[in-house]
Protein backbone atom coordinates (compact mmCIF):
# COMPACT_ATOMS: atom_id res chain seq x y z
CA UNK A 1 0.00 0.00 0.00
CA UNK A 2 1.45 3.24 -0.98
CA UNK A 3 0.90 6.42 0.86
CA UNK A 4 0.36 9.85 -1.04
CA UNK A 5 2.56 13.00 -0.02
CA UNK A 6 -0.67 14.62 1.85
CA UNK A 7 -1.00 11.15 4.26
CA UNK A 8 3.28 11.30 4.60
CA UNK A 9 2.77 15.21 5.34
CA UNK A 10 0.18 14.10 7.97
CA UNK A 11 2.02 11.22 9.39
CA UNK A 12 4.51 13.84 9.96
CA UNK A 13 2.20 16.19 11.78
CA UNK A 14 1.22 13.80 14.00
CA UNK A 15 4.78 12.47 14.83
CA UNK A 16 5.98 16.57 15.59
CA UNK A 17 2.33 16.61 17.66
CA UNK A 18 3.27 13.26 19.73
CA UNK A 19 6.77 14.08 20.32
CA UNK A 20 9.32 11.04 20.57
CA UNK A 21 7.21 7.29 21.83
CA UNK A 22 7.82 5.96 25.15
CA UNK A 23 8.80 2.16 25.33
CA UNK A 24 7.07 0.18 27.29
CA UNK A 25 7.64 -3.61 27.50
CA UNK A 26 4.70 -5.41 28.98
CA UNK A 27 6.73 -8.01 30.97
CA UNK A 28 7.56 -5.42 32.91
CA UNK A 29 4.12 -5.10 34.24
CA UNK A 30 4.23 -8.24 35.62
CA UNK A 31 7.64 -8.16 37.46
CA UNK A 32 6.99 -5.14 38.92
CA UNK A 33 3.28 -6.09 39.49
CA UNK A 34 1.67 -2.70 37.78
CA UNK A 35 1.49 -1.11 33.95
CA UNK A 36 3.24 2.24 35.84
CA UNK A 37 5.83 0.48 37.84
CA UNK A 38 6.68 -1.10 34.22
CA UNK A 39 6.73 2.05 32.59
CA UNK A 40 9.10 3.73 34.79
CA UNK A 41 11.26 0.52 34.56
CA UNK A 42 11.17 0.96 30.23
CA UNK A 43 12.32 4.65 31.03
CA UNK A 44 14.80 3.58 33.44
CA UNK A 45 16.72 1.48 31.22
CA UNK A 46 16.12 3.99 28.06
CA UNK A 47 17.83 6.68 29.91
CA UNK A 48 21.17 3.94 31.07
CA UNK A 49 21.88 3.49 27.51
CA UNK A 50 25.62 4.17 27.57
CA UNK A 51 25.00 6.40 24.87
CA UNK A 52 22.73 8.43 26.64
CA UNK A 53 24.94 8.85 29.85
CA UNK A 54 25.26 12.12 28.82
CA UNK A 55 21.87 13.24 28.51
CA UNK A 56 21.03 11.77 32.05
CA UNK A 57 23.20 14.01 34.06
CA UNK A 58 24.81 11.51 35.51
CA UNK A 59 27.54 11.94 37.94
CA UNK A 60 28.41 8.46 38.83
CA UNK A 61 28.66 5.31 36.74
CA UNK A 62 25.56 3.27 35.90
CA UNK A 63 23.50 6.11 37.51
CA UNK A 64 21.26 9.16 36.74
CA UNK A 65 18.74 11.68 38.38
CA UNK A 66 15.67 12.27 37.46
CA UNK A 67 12.82 15.05 39.39
CA UNK A 68 9.33 14.40 39.74
CA UNK A 69 8.35 17.03 37.13
CA UNK A 70 10.94 15.82 34.64
CA UNK A 71 8.75 11.81 35.49
CA UNK A 72 5.57 13.40 34.69
CA UNK A 73 6.74 15.46 31.93
CA UNK A 74 8.01 11.72 30.11
CA UNK A 75 5.79 9.31 31.39
CA UNK A 76 2.55 11.29 32.38
CA UNK A 77 2.66 9.93 35.66
CA UNK A 78 1.36 12.43 38.48
CA UNK A 79 3.29 12.47 42.22
CA UNK A 80 1.20 9.90 44.21
CA UNK A 81 1.41 7.42 41.11
CA UNK A 82 4.89 7.84 40.65
CA UNK A 83 5.48 7.37 44.65
CA UNK A 84 3.13 4.35 44.23
CA UNK A 85 5.26 2.61 41.48
CA UNK A 86 8.60 3.65 43.50
CA UNK A 87 7.40 1.72 46.51
CA UNK A 88 6.55 -1.52 44.27
CA UNK A 89 9.94 -1.02 42.47
CA UNK A 90 11.84 -0.84 45.81
CA UNK A 91 10.33 -4.16 46.68
CA UNK A 92 12.46 -5.42 43.99
CA UNK A 93 16.43 -6.22 43.97
CA UNK A 94 16.97 -4.60 41.06
CA UNK A 95 15.64 -1.47 41.01
CA UNK A 96 18.27 0.68 43.17
CA UNK A 97 17.92 4.60 44.84
CA UNK A 98 20.38 6.88 46.22
CA UNK A 99 18.97 10.03 47.71
CA UNK A 100 21.59 12.84 48.06
CA UNK A 101 19.83 15.64 50.23
CA UNK A 102 22.99 17.69 49.99
CA UNK A 103 22.40 17.64 46.27
CA UNK A 104 18.13 17.49 46.62
CA UNK A 105 18.33 14.99 44.10
CA UNK A 106 17.50 11.25 43.66
CA UNK A 107 19.65 9.01 41.41
CA UNK A 108 18.26 5.76 39.57
CA UNK A 109 20.09 2.35 38.90
CA UNK A 110 19.15 -0.93 37.32
CA UNK A 111 20.91 -4.33 38.43
CA UNK A 112 20.51 -5.78 35.42
CA UNK A 113 21.98 -9.33 36.57
CA UNK A 114 18.85 -9.23 39.63
CA UNK A 115 16.65 -8.02 36.63
CA UNK A 116 18.02 -11.03 34.01
CA UNK A 117 17.03 -13.44 36.60
CA UNK A 118 13.63 -12.54 37.26
CA UNK A 119 12.67 -11.92 33.86
CA UNK A 120 14.30 -15.49 33.19
CA UNK A 121 12.24 -17.28 36.31
CA UNK A 122 9.14 -15.07 34.96
CA UNK A 123 9.68 -16.70 31.36
CA UNK A 124 9.96 -20.05 32.91
CA UNK A 125 6.44 -19.70 35.37
CA UNK A 126 4.87 -18.78 32.11
CA UNK A 127 6.04 -21.74 29.99
CA UNK A 128 5.08 -23.51 32.81
CA UNK A 129 1.56 -21.96 32.80
CA UNK A 130 0.61 -21.67 29.11
CA UNK A 131 1.06 -24.93 27.17
CA UNK A 132 2.01 -25.13 23.83
CA UNK A 133 -0.27 -28.31 22.84
CA UNK A 134 -3.13 -27.61 20.22
CA UNK A 135 -6.37 -29.71 19.59
CA UNK A 136 -6.10 -31.93 17.15
CA UNK A 137 -9.02 -31.55 13.80
CA UNK A 138 -12.13 -32.36 15.68
CA UNK A 139 -11.54 -31.30 19.27
CA UNK A 140 -14.01 -28.51 21.04
CA UNK A 141 -12.08 -25.79 22.43
CA UNK A 142 -14.50 -24.56 25.09
CA UNK A 143 -15.27 -28.06 26.55
CA UNK A 144 -11.74 -29.31 26.21
CA UNK A 145 -12.64 -32.67 24.94
CA UNK A 146 -11.49 -33.78 21.46
CA UNK A 147 -13.39 -36.09 19.19
CA UNK A 148 -11.70 -39.20 18.26
CA UNK A 149 -12.06 -40.63 14.85
CA UNK A 150 -12.94 -44.19 14.37
CA UNK A 151 -9.71 -46.71 13.31
CA UNK A 152 -9.44 -49.68 11.45
CA UNK A 153 -6.02 -50.39 12.68
CA UNK A 154 -5.54 -52.53 15.80
CA UNK A 155 -3.15 -50.07 17.52
CA UNK A 156 -4.05 -48.16 20.03
CA UNK A 157 -5.30 -44.90 19.14
CA UNK A 158 -2.70 -41.61 19.78
CA UNK A 159 -3.25 -40.32 23.06
CA UNK A 160 -5.71 -37.24 23.63
CA UNK A 161 -4.25 -33.43 23.95
CA UNK A 162 -6.34 -30.56 25.09
CA UNK A 163 -5.95 -26.83 25.36
CA UNK A 164 -4.49 -25.72 28.93
CA UNK A 165 -7.23 -24.87 31.06
CA UNK A 166 -6.03 -20.91 30.76
CA UNK A 167 -7.22 -20.71 27.12
CA UNK A 168 -10.91 -22.62 27.78
CA UNK A 169 -11.44 -19.90 30.17
CA UNK A 170 -10.16 -17.08 28.03
CA UNK A 171 -12.87 -18.55 25.22
CA UNK A 172 -16.05 -18.90 27.66
CA UNK A 173 -15.19 -15.35 28.93
CA UNK A 174 -14.92 -14.15 25.04
CA UNK A 175 -18.61 -15.40 24.20
CA UNK A 176 -19.84 -13.77 27.95
CA UNK A 177 -19.14 -10.53 26.68
CA UNK A 178 -21.11 -10.52 22.77
CA UNK A 179 -21.18 -6.62 23.06
CA UNK A 180 -17.33 -6.03 23.61
CA UNK A 181 -17.34 -4.66 19.26
CA UNK A 182 -20.70 -2.21 20.31
CA UNK A 183 -18.81 -0.56 23.26
CA UNK A 184 -15.94 -0.09 21.90
CA UNK A 185 -17.33 1.61 18.73
CA UNK A 186 -19.56 3.89 21.40
CA UNK A 187 -15.71 4.51 22.93
CA UNK A 188 -14.42 5.30 20.42
CA UNK A 189 -16.63 8.08 18.73
CA UNK A 190 -16.95 9.87 22.37
CA UNK A 191 -13.22 9.93 22.38
CA UNK A 192 -12.53 11.58 19.10
CA UNK A 193 -15.47 14.49 20.32
CA UNK A 194 -13.19 14.96 23.44
CA UNK A 195 -9.72 14.65 21.20
CA UNK A 196 -10.48 14.55 17.14
CA UNK A 197 -6.63 15.25 16.43
CA UNK A 198 -5.90 12.30 18.41
CA UNK A 199 -5.67 8.95 16.44
CA UNK A 200 -6.98 5.66 18.66
CA UNK A 201 -6.38 2.72 17.13
CA UNK A 202 -8.59 -0.38 17.94
CA UNK A 203 -6.10 -2.16 19.90
CA UNK A 204 -6.01 1.05 22.16
CA UNK A 205 -9.90 1.66 22.70
CA UNK A 206 -9.73 -2.53 23.35
CA UNK A 207 -6.81 -2.44 25.68
CA UNK A 208 -8.05 0.96 27.52
CA UNK A 209 -12.11 -0.83 27.61
CA UNK A 210 -11.08 -4.12 29.23
CA UNK A 211 -8.54 -2.65 31.74
CA UNK A 212 -11.17 -0.14 33.23
CA UNK A 213 -14.01 -3.34 33.17
CA UNK A 214 -11.14 -4.76 34.76
CA UNK A 215 -10.74 -2.54 37.71
CA UNK A 216 -14.12 -1.79 37.91
CA UNK A 217 -16.61 -4.14 36.31
CA UNK A 218 -19.67 -1.73 36.87
CA UNK A 219 -17.85 0.72 34.74
CA UNK A 220 -19.97 2.57 31.35
CA UNK A 221 -18.57 3.77 28.30
CA UNK A 222 -20.00 7.70 29.37
CA UNK A 223 -17.74 6.63 32.64
CA UNK A 224 -14.65 6.47 30.73
CA UNK A 225 -15.40 9.33 28.62
CA UNK A 226 -15.75 11.11 31.29
CA UNK A 227 -12.44 10.61 33.27
CA UNK A 228 -10.68 11.26 30.21
CA UNK A 229 -12.37 14.54 29.71
CA UNK A 230 -10.73 15.12 33.67
CA UNK A 231 -7.83 13.84 32.58
CA UNK A 232 -7.18 17.03 29.19
CA UNK A 233 -8.41 19.62 32.42
CA UNK A 234 -4.97 19.24 34.08
CA UNK A 235 -2.52 21.73 33.72
CA UNK A 236 0.23 19.63 32.37
CA UNK A 237 -1.37 18.01 29.42
CA UNK A 238 -0.02 19.95 27.07
CA UNK A 239 3.54 18.85 28.43
CA UNK A 240 2.75 15.14 27.90
CA UNK A 241 4.46 13.62 24.80
CA UNK A 242 2.56 10.25 24.70
CA UNK A 243 -0.89 11.42 25.60
CA UNK A 244 -2.50 7.85 24.72
CA UNK A 245 -0.18 6.09 26.82
CA UNK A 246 -0.84 8.37 29.17
CA UNK A 247 -4.34 7.60 29.27
CA UNK A 248 -4.25 4.10 29.00
CA UNK A 249 -2.40 4.15 32.44
CA UNK A 250 -4.02 6.78 34.49
CA UNK A 251 -7.80 6.15 33.26
CA UNK A 252 -8.50 2.74 34.40
CA UNK A 253 -7.58 3.62 38.03
CA UNK A 254 -9.45 7.05 38.08
CA UNK A 255 -12.23 5.19 36.59
CA UNK A 256 -11.79 2.87 39.59
CA UNK A 257 -11.88 5.65 41.98
CA UNK A 258 -15.26 7.11 40.55
CA UNK A 259 -16.91 3.70 41.05
CA UNK A 260 -15.69 3.21 44.44
CA UNK A 261 -16.87 7.19 45.25
CA UNK A 262 -20.21 6.58 43.54
CA UNK A 263 -20.84 3.03 46.19
CA UNK A 264 -19.49 4.92 49.13
CA UNK A 265 -21.80 8.12 47.73
CA UNK A 266 -24.81 5.34 47.96
CA UNK A 267 -24.20 3.78 50.72
CA UNK A 268 -24.06 6.63 52.46
CA UNK A 269 -27.12 8.01 50.99
CA UNK A 270 -28.70 4.96 52.10
CA UNK A 271 -27.40 5.34 55.48
CA UNK A 272 -29.12 8.53 55.87
CA UNK A 273 -32.16 7.55 54.66
CA UNK A 274 -32.20 5.13 57.30
CA UNK A 275 -31.02 7.28 60.43
CA UNK A 276 -33.28 10.30 59.26
CA UNK A 277 -36.25 7.21 59.18
CA UNK A 278 -35.47 6.16 62.57
CA UNK A 279 -35.25 9.68 63.54
CA UNK A 280 -38.70 10.43 62.43
CA UNK A 281 -39.87 7.18 64.06
CA UNK A 282 -38.52 8.33 67.52
CA UNK A 283 -39.97 11.73 67.10
CA UNK A 284 -43.08 10.88 66.47
CA UNK A 285 -42.97 7.79 69.48
CA UNK A 286 -41.70 10.72 71.67
CA UNK A 287 -44.80 13.00 70.58
CA UNK A 288 -47.71 10.33 71.02
CA UNK A 289 -46.10 9.57 74.53
CA UNK A 290 -46.02 12.92 75.55
CA UNK A 291 -50.23 13.67 74.00
CA UNK A 292 -50.56 10.71 76.37
CA UNK A 293 -49.29 12.15 79.54
CA UNK A 294 -50.78 15.47 78.61
CA UNK A 295 -54.21 14.05 78.28
CA UNK A 296 -53.98 12.77 81.38
CA UNK A 297 -52.34 15.89 83.29
CA UNK A 298 -55.39 17.16 81.58
CA UNK A 299 -57.79 15.13 83.09
CA UNK A 300 -56.50 15.12 86.78
CA UNK A 301 -56.67 18.78 86.66
CA UNK A 302 -59.57 19.09 85.78
CA UNK A 303 -60.24 16.67 88.61
CA UNK A 304 -58.94 19.43 90.79
CA UNK A 305 -61.84 21.43 92.73
CA UNK A 306 -62.55 24.93 91.00
CA UNK A 307 -61.06 26.97 93.90
CA UNK A 308 -57.48 24.97 93.71
CA UNK A 309 -58.03 24.99 89.79
CA UNK A 310 -58.42 29.00 89.82
CA UNK A 311 -55.49 29.45 92.55
CA UNK A 312 -52.92 27.41 89.96
CA UNK A 313 -54.25 30.04 87.10
CA UNK A 314 -53.91 33.20 89.33
CA UNK A 315 -50.67 31.90 90.39
CA UNK A 316 -48.77 31.38 86.58
CA UNK A 317 -50.88 34.98 85.66
CA UNK A 318 -48.93 36.49 88.67
CA UNK A 319 -45.78 34.60 87.87
CA UNK A 320 -45.39 35.80 84.15
CA UNK A 321 -46.73 39.61 84.60
CA UNK A 322 -43.58 39.30 87.25
CA UNK A 323 -41.29 38.48 84.15
CA UNK A 324 -43.15 40.19 81.41
CA UNK A 325 -44.47 43.44 82.83
CA UNK A 326 -44.87 44.98 79.29
CA UNK A 327 -47.69 42.57 78.92
CA UNK A 328 -49.50 43.98 81.77
CA UNK A 329 -52.06 45.46 79.51
CA UNK A 330 -53.41 42.75 77.19
CA UNK A 331 -53.80 39.56 80.10
CA UNK A 332 -57.22 40.72 80.22
CA UNK A 333 -57.87 40.22 76.55
CA UNK A 334 -60.09 36.55 75.03
CA UNK A 335 -57.92 33.83 74.86
CA UNK A 336 -55.08 34.69 78.00
CA UNK A 337 -57.21 33.16 80.18
CA UNK A 338 -56.84 29.60 78.42
CA UNK A 339 -53.11 30.19 78.18
CA UNK A 340 -52.90 30.82 81.66
CA UNK A 341 -54.85 27.69 82.27
CA UNK A 342 -52.36 25.85 80.02
CA UNK A 343 -49.35 27.20 81.94
CA UNK A 344 -50.60 25.72 85.06
CA UNK A 345 -51.19 22.51 83.54
CA UNK A 346 -46.98 22.60 82.34
CA UNK A 347 -46.26 23.49 85.93
CA UNK A 348 -48.13 20.46 87.25
CA UNK A 349 -46.86 18.22 84.97
CA UNK A 350 -43.22 19.38 85.88
CA UNK A 351 -43.88 18.84 89.60
CA UNK A 352 -43.52 22.45 89.92
CA UNK A 353 -46.52 24.22 91.15
CA UNK A 354 -47.47 25.14 94.29
CA UNK A 355 -50.55 22.67 94.59
CA UNK A 356 -48.06 19.82 93.28
CA UNK A 357 -49.30 17.59 96.24
CA UNK A 358 -52.83 17.89 95.68
CA UNK A 359 -52.09 17.50 92.00
CA UNK A 360 -50.81 14.13 92.45
CA UNK A 361 -53.12 12.68 94.80
CA UNK A 362 -55.70 13.63 92.16
CA UNK A 363 -53.54 12.45 88.90
CA UNK A 364 -52.58 8.89 91.13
Amino acid sequence: MSYSEEEHAARKRIEFLFGRPIAFHRCFAKVTGSVHAGLMLSQAIYWLNPERQGQSRGKDNGWFWKTRDEWEDELGLSRWEQETARKQLRQTKFWLEKDKRLEHKIFFSIDFVELEKVLEQAAANASRTETTDLLPEGGNPLSGEVETQPSSEAESPPPRRSKSRRRIKEHRLLQRLPETTTTSSELLTGLHKLMPNTIWDGDAISILWNDCRGKAPECTTALIVEQVSNKLKMKSWNRIQNPVGFLLTSVPSAVQAAVRASKRREQEEAEGQIASAKRETQKRLELEQELVVWTKVEQAFEALSDAKKQELVTQERQRFLREHPEYRDRVGLPGWAQSFRSMAIKALLANTGPLAYEFQLAFT
